[in-house]
């Protein structure tokens, strides 16, 4: 026995396994350190393709440690704030991504950052989004993104235009896809609008008085006064996240259809009470009905779609009428023309310019089986079906009311009635018309449209 007493006195405890929350956090760690040491501390990657760097490998495992953590914790019932987490909200690591994203180098590092903090907005909890160290850096990448028009620089090659506008185009995408995961929270949680949504007047005055901690009832009534001075004044607020939306709201392909299903989620939000307005109207409905400009640019964009197609047309036999189902991406050239004539000054009037004249050039009536022609009609009733969209689902009829009359006005009166005016049977403009009022009536089903 005594024998056996001094073997065990050699042998140790067994040690207790990390547990994993600080074995995640440790990778966490690594990977953040890594981050920074390519975008601060190595020069020779800030010019190169961030694809060429170890950069996005070392942010994908950052982000997937935080969405594990947080479904692990889901599963466990646990309210309490991971390792991982704790790190990123305490370390303010987003903001200084969102700081890399802006100088975009290496080349390409905004698309990547943008692209994973889709991942953790959509995939984790949506208290995350309550979390300033979170909404902060987001606001950020809200007010500082830009679109980048390479055709506006005459010192830029076609060629380069053409490469500077495809990689905008992949930004873009990811961009829109940021504002959808953002808009499904909203949608799932509306109290989160308050986040995105605010008075700029109101927010800018708070901001410039600089309210201290050590009076909590001075701030409070300082607070109140200024509410009460808003009161006198007009409002004026701020929704960058709406007004991003609109911008890609004539696009075709993924980007476009994200953004008009972004767009309906938040306008089916028009009626609630997120703050307090005047005028019997909800603040979020009177921005879209006084600010954002939502029924104008609508309206504009049916007009620039239509004055797309071509003036006469050919009916010939081939494939059934063109519906919105799986549309078909029209040109570059034509995608061009009509962000051209929407942002134009003479967009919200209805005006078409001349650039259906491309169809033309004495060759005579279109085809109605050519490709391109039933790309720019299905663009257009697509469009016209978002349109009534928007009227079945949007709960303010201020809202439907504005765009049913800037509907009236600037397509209906200025652009649909001369062409029926204008149409005549010898140049093939009446079978044109036509045909177009065949694909409305096919699309329309609401009866305000209807009537």
């Amino acid at each position: 026995m005594e024998y056996f007493a001094k073997f065990t006195r050699h042998i140790g405890k067994p040690r207790k396994p990390p547990s994993p929350g600080a074995s995640q956090l440790a990778k966490f760690e690594k990977a953040w350190k890594s981050a920074q040491s390519i975008c601060y501390y190595q020069s020779k990657w800030r010019r190169m393709p961030v694809d060429q760097t170890p950069l996005p490998d070392h942010l994908v495992v950052m982000f997937d440690l935080l969405v594990q953590e947080d479904i692990r914790q889901s599963d466990a019932d646990d309210s309490t704030t991971g390792a991982c987490m704790e790190y990123l909200l305490g370390s303010n690591v987003l903001e200084d991504l969102v700081r890399l994203a802006e100088a975009d180098e290496p080349i390409g590092v905004r698309r990547i950052i943008i692209s994973n903090l889709t991942t953790l907005v959509s995939l984790t909890d949506d208290k995350l989004l309550v979390q300033k160290a979170v909404h902060n850096p987001i606001l950020d990448i809200l007010r500082s993104y830009s679109y980048h028009d390479p055709g506006a620089d005459a010192s830029v090659t076609l060629s380069a235009a053409n490469i500077i506008s495809a990689q905008q185009r992949l930004y873009d995408d990811d961009f829109v896809d940021l504002l959808y995961a953002i808009c499904s929270k909203i949608r799932g949680e509306p109290m989160l609008l308050n986040i995105f949504f605010h008075d700029s007047k109101w927010l800018k005055s708070v901001e410039q008085r600089n309210f201290s901690s050590d009076s909590i009832a001075a701030m409070m009534r300082s607070v109140e006064s200024l509410r009460s001075e808003g009161a006198a004044n007009p409002t004026s607020y701020e929704f960058l996240l709406f007004s991003h939306l609109l911008h890609f709201v004539h696009r075709e392909g993924k980007a476009g259809d994200t953004a008009r299903t972004s767009l309906l989620f938040l306008l089916e939000l028009a009626t609630t009470e997120i703050m307090a307005s005047t005028s019997g109207n909800t603040a979020l409905e009177r921005f879209i009905l006084d600010d954002s400009g939502f029924a104008a640019i609508l309206s504009a964009t049916l007009c620039a779609l239509y004055s797309q197609l071509p003036r006469s047309l050919q009916v010939s036999t081939g494939p059934a009428a063109v519906i919105p189902g799986s549309l078909p991406s029209y040109s570059a050239d034509l995608q061009n023309a009509i962000e051209s004539s929407i942002f134009s000054s003479g967009a919200a009037n209805g005006s078409s310019g001349n650039s259906a004249d491309r169809w033309t050039d004495g060759q005579g009536p279109v085809k109605s089986t050519n490709p391109e022609f039933r790309a720019c009609l299905s663009s257009f009733a697509s469009m016209l079906c978002f349109i009534q969209d928007v009227l079945f689902r949007c709960p303010s009829s201020h809202v439907c009311d504005q765009l049913l009359r800037s509907l009236r006005d600037n397509f209906l009166q200025s652009i649909l009635y001369p062409s029926l005016l204008e149409s005549s049977d010898t140049d093939g403009s009446s079978v044109a018309v036509m045909r177009y009022l065949e694909t409305m009536l096919q699309v329309v089903r609401h009866e305000s449209l209807v009537s």
